[in-house]
């Protein structure tokens, strides 16, 4: 059926676009394509260019075909008064405007601060103190009895406050902002970063993430079982967000373990520079795990990169034990043993696995956040930061990142995708503002106090 005026102008100006596209007319799908590459907002997979990635089609020369009959049907059903061209266009931009949706940074839709009693100017605390909804809160944790005993670390939820101090209580009382100690971001974190980015890029000191280690197994806290596309795709786009945001002498640890390690490493070098490969023996092995026929697998791997050839380190040393002779019997002078790029591989650097501790009253939830300890994060902040610096944990899971930062007095932003972050994040955040013992706690003598602002993204389309 010959094409109408318009339908020839619409077809022409489809062809003149695709050619810019695909010079010579012709797509070929490539095997590579055929895997997903963006996660959706509720886990599900997109394909950018969805159509083209499986449609493969020759448009010029007077040939107009899909390479795959049964797509063809498709898009004939779909779209039965277009051409093949037209066809190809409508599916473009309609995945043109769903990768430009996922690129836009979104917005807040929740936000809030929680502090010390401490933070809050004296002006305020009288009134404060008498708000009835913060103090039914404070009953229902158990902080009421006695009364007020230890005023200073009761902890104020700024939702409790919306009548006196808004929905913004950093606007209306500036100096929360300047006593700002951290940033909780619930939000998918790619998303996240992009709403950083005018104020934060080029001045976060240290980064830290844990990832999806994409192992394929169950029993997880989130998704860990994308193809291996799909995760190459999924890491390679967060990490250049993160290299935006370090600062030039900035360092960021990527942990991992052996079932993507050399990938991860590959799009890290696509990045950044690399400086050292840590290797962190997990602790002691029992149970069933030992009877496997082959090498026991016991340790886990941190990438350490940077973003110049020069960043900032302050060198760690692990102290001599009690008693400990040179080996010519002389008492050492140094301040310790340097620390090596193995971690936890002898009697004086004990640093197990906080799975493995059974009674460890660190511990949050249960296996499947696969927490790690504040004494591991606790090396990598103060090699890598000075005291008022910023880290970051785009993938903060339990909050160890953020709970470790904020003892050793660097300012820090997690971002957690999950329900962990109500679950987890929160409480635990609040418990290390009312003077949590736990964790590195004694050593660093930590009391209490505080303040971090809360923010809930939208999320992605």
């Amino acid at each position: 059926m010959p094409l109408s005026k318009n339908q020839e102008t619409s077809d022409a100006r489809a062809r003149e676009v695709l050619q810019r596209h695909f010079p010579g007319g012709y797509y070929q799908p490539q095997p590579e394509d055929l895997e997903p590459r963006l996660p959706g907002p509720e886990g599900e997979l997109r394909w950018p260019h969805e159509g083209l990635y499986f449609l493969g089609a020759h448009f010029a020369g007077g040939e107009d075909r899909f390479l795959c009959p049964d797509l063809e049907a498709r898009l004939r059903r779909a779209w039965p008064e277009k051409t093949l061209p037209q066809a190809l266009m409508e599916v473009i931009e309609r995945e043109e405007g769903r990768v430009r949706d996922w690129l836009r940074p979104p917005e807040p839709e929740g936000q809030g601060i929680f502090l010390s009693l401490d933070r809050l100017p004296e002006e305020l605390r009288e009134e404060a103190l008498r708000n009835p909804r913060q103090r039914a809160a404070w009953r229902k944790e158990g902080l009421m009895a006695p009364e007020l005993q230890r005023a200073d670390t009761l902890v104020l939820d700024s939702r409790n406050y919306l009548d006196s101090w808004g929905e913004d209580p950093l606007a209306r009382i500036p100096v929360f902002r300047e006593r700002l100690d951290g940033i909780l971001i619930h939000g998918e974190n790619a998303g996240v970063m992009r709403y950083l980015m005018p104020k934060w890029e080029g001045r976060i000191q240290c980064i830290y993430m844990d990832p999806p280690f994409n192992t394929s197994s169950a029993g997880f806290a989130y998704r860990d079982s994308l193809p291996v596309s799909a995760w190459l795709s999924f890491m390679d786009e967060r990490l250049e967000l993160m290299k935006a945001l370090l600062r030039e002498d900035g360092t960021l640890y990527a942990h991992i373990d052996y079932a993507s390690k050399e990938r991860l490493r590959l799009l890290l070098e696509r990045h950044l520079q690399y400086l050292t490969e840590i290797i962190w023996r997990i602790g002691w092995v029992s149970g069933y795990k030992t009877q496997a026929n082959k090498f026991i697998r016991n340790h886990e791997t941190i990438y350490q990169f940077a973003k110049s050839d020069r960043p900032l380190f302050n060198k760690q040393w692990i102290p001599y034990p009690e008693g400990y002779r040179r080996r010519d019997g002389k008492k050492p002078k140094g301040k310790g043993f340097p620390m090596e790029d193995t971690w936890n591989c002898h009697e004086g650097d004990p640093l197990h696995s906080i799975q493995i501790m059974s009674f460890s009253k660190e511990k949050r939830g249960d296996r499947g956040l696969t927490q790690k300890n504040e004494n591991l994060l606790a090396r990598m902040i103060l090699a890598s930061s000075n005291p008022g610096d910023w880290v970051l944990d785009p993938f903060l899971g339990s909050g160890t990142t953020a709970a470790a930062a904020h003892k050793l007095g660097r300012r820090w932003i997690g971002i957690e995708a999950g329900p962990q972050f109500e679950e987890h994040c929160l409480p635990r955040m609040k418990e290390v503002l009312a003077g949590d013992p736990y964790g590195i706690s004694p050593q660093t003598n930590f009391p209490s106090g505080g303040i971090f602002q809360w923010l809930q993204c939208k999320k992605r389309p």
